[in-house]
């Protein structure tokens, strides 16, 4: 007998009136935070870090309602999720969470973005945005293939120190960007708050270089860490990973679109449909980026990285959606580069397609 797969839209009109608590708290439900922070954050009338109050998930999507009518999230999330998250705010189940204390700083060298959300008085989950469709956040991405000393994770590190302080139990969660926030966060924060989570979740986030993998790869804490990746991820794979990946289904039938939870399949026991591995492209896919990478010198790895940034700042595009409608800012900023950047950017595409026919001559396997 075939078992059931529930969309996450459908997982919530199976559950909207059974209220979330501990007890019955399922994956399915990390699908909502998954996708809050990809409203309008700032302008849905979250209080501040240090203000006092909550809001409601109600209130929060009246007031996207009344400031974006139909709005579709970026590049990577085209699906209109507003449908979902008023689905979400209708429901009983999600009627009593408080989201407060937002931190956000979106500027030419951070995208970060944090709230609290309590599930219960003993329980709060701190949550991380993921990358949204700004410029600046996947320039943050980008960067983590050279070091860990940027901004965003910062800005976590001590947000969660500031605010994890009363006696209760948190989870920390992220998707994409965020799940790489929520291990840092995990692995570096004071350890009273350490002793404070419980659990730390990672959704398809990109992974780490080389040397913090070397460096905490032996933390206990990490025992708490929960990776889950769709079956064909790719942003899930760009770098390195501290374990392996719970691998789930999904709609979507691309890795790009599978990075969006909200198309993850939702099995009868309310946990994602789990796969023994992941698909074939997508561990070419990995061994390639990683053999690549690993070829690199770390000089030139810096000069690639900066390269990128260069084109992408060029023409002061924001957004991911606008750089791509304008791709004239892109072949303007390339051609802006000096001739040896030039290079080795025009000659990254072609080292890539060497190493994926070199992979696939090797007869690559799908991951056990």
């Amino acid at each position: 007998m075939k078992k059931a797969r529930l969309l996450p839209i459908d997982y919530v009109y199976k559950v909207k009136d059974e209220v979330l608590s501990p007890s019955n708290f399922n994956e399915g439900d990390l699908i909502l935070f998954s996708l809050i922070t990809l409203v309008d954050i700032a302008n849905v009338g979250i209080p501040r870090e240090g203000e006092e109050g909550y809001t409601n998930l109600k209130d929060i999507m009246k007031n996207q309602k009344k400031l974006h009518k139909d709005e579709k999230y970026g590049l990577l999330l085209p699906l209109n999720i507003n449908e979902f998250l008023e689905a979400c705010a209708k429901s009983k189940r999600y009627q009593n969470l408080k989201f407060h204390s937002l931190f956000y700083k979106v500027d030419d060298k951070t995208q970060s973005t944090f709230l609290i959300v309590d599930l219960t008085k003993e329980i709060s989950i701190v949550l991380f945005s993921g990358t949204d469709d700004t410029v600046v956040g996947w320039l943050e991405d980008l960067n983590l293939i050279v070091t860990q000393e940027i901004e965003c994770l910062t800005n976590a590190r001590e947000y969660t120190n500031r605010n994890c302080t009363s006696d209760k139990a948190y989870i920390l969660f992220g998707h994409s960007k965020g799940g790489l926030i929520s291990n840092y966060v995990l692995l570096t924060a004071l350890p009273e708050v350490q002793d404070r989570v419980i659990m730390a979740y990672d959704l398809d986030g990109p992974g780490f270089n080389k040397e913090f993998i070397k460096k905490y790869k032996h933390n206990p804490e990490l025992d708490k860490l929960i990776l889950i990746c769709p079956r064909k991820s790719i942003i899930g794979r760009l770098f390195y990973q501290f374990k392996n990946a719970t691998v789930v289904g999904s709609s979507a039938k691309t890795g790009l679109t599978q990075h969006n939870p909200a198309t993850w399949y939702i099995g009868d026991d309310f946990s994602f449909v789990r796969c023994n591995k992941f698909s074939k492209r997508s561990t070419i896919n990995d061994a390639v980026i990683k053999t690549y990478l690993d070829q690199l010198s770390k000089k030139d790895t810096e000069t690639l990285v900066n390269s990128i940034t260069k084109i992408a700042n060029y023409g002061n595009a924001k957004t991911l959606s606008n750089l791509v409608v304008h791709p004239i800012k892109i072949i303007k900023g390339f051609f802006g580069l000096p001739k040896s950047e030039r290079k080795q950017v025009r000659t990254t595409p072609f080292k890539l397609i060497k190493i994926y026919f070199q992979v696939k001559r090797e007869g690559i396997k799908e991951d056990e």
